[in-house]
């Protein structure tokens, strides 16, 4: 019979506690010209569109998004085509501090122009909200139906001991989930809690139903280098049964922060669904 998994301890709760973020959601006219390598990498013109208007909007802004010193897991974008329209679903969550920017971001959102395109008319305000991670942790999880865990961008994760390692699976997975709750902590509280090894023991106790990946390379134009840069990362699906139904709430927490590096230039987007 396989093991329970380990209840979310007080101490992990208090580690996560502090990890909050303001969301904000649109839609988006995206002319063709602007997904150089395809719809895959859609988020990194998207990225390069929002700077000049965020810099007009407000240089204090831009400078807290953009500037050299900025983490780079310190905001995330999320740029999703929307089948069959010319239009594009986009997300942005900006952590801590950077909360505090939100209304110059909005600004910018409202003035930005994508390529030759102005965009002022094109883009549609959705919202926005103040989320946490522990309200996610306490969604109660589908123990009936197995579940999958999909990209919607591609995720730039390695294996810190073999970074030409093979393709994603439930241990790299999980542990990425973990540095990026790292990374989002402040420099003195980044130590994993102790609850959380047991956790991760249970964890690679897990048997995957299936899995899918396959990697996809893309690239981007850095004006800082004057170069275009190399991007890749992974793009599929891996599913698990009812039995592993309790990284459901671990799984909607990496859907708001994403995978891997690079979550300014959109990548790393993941979604959790029911598998029929």
């Amino acid at each position: 019979m396989p093991a329970s998994a380990p209840l979310i301890d007080p101490d992990t709760l208090d580690w996560l506690a502090p990890l909050r973020w303001t969301r904000l959601w649109g839609r988006h006219a995206l002319p063709a010209p602007a997904c150089p390598g395809g719809t895959d990498w859609a988020g990194v013109a998207w990225r390069s569109a929002l700077g000049p208007a965020l810099f007009e909007a407000s240089p204090m802004a831009f400078e807290a998004m953009y500037g050299e010193g900025v983490p780079d897991g310190a905001w995330s974008l999320s740029v999703r085509p929307q089948p069959g329209q010319a239009l594009v679903g986009v997300e942005l969550r900006l952590f801590g501090p950077l909360a505090r920017h939100r209304p110059a971001v909005v600004q910018a959102l409202a003035r930005m122009r994508l390529g030759t395109v102005d965009s002022t008319a094109d883009w549609q305000m959705g919202g926005w909200s103040d989320e946490a991670a522990e309200q996610l942790l306490h969604t109660p999880a589908d123990t009936g139906t197995a579940f999958a865990l999909e990209s919607l961008s591609p995720l730039a994760l390695c294996r810190p001991e073999d970074p030409g390692g093979g393709a994603p699976d439930t241990a790299l997975l999980w542990r990425r989930l973990l540095s990026r709750l790292q990374q989002l902590q402040p420099p003195t509280k980044r130590t994993l809690p102790g609850g959380l090894r047991a956790w991760t023991d249970w964890v690679d106790g897990q048997v995957e139903q299936c899995s899918a990946w396959q990697r996809v390379h893309g690239r981007r134009h850095s004006a800082r280098q004057a170069r275009q840069m190399p991007l890749s990362g992974w793009s599929g699906h891996i599913a698990w049964g009812p039995e592993a139904a309790a990284l459901q709430p671990w799984w909607r927490l990496a859907q708001a922060v994403q995978l891997g590096a690079k979550t300014r230039f959109g990548l790393g987007a993941v979604r959790l669904r029911a598998v029929a």
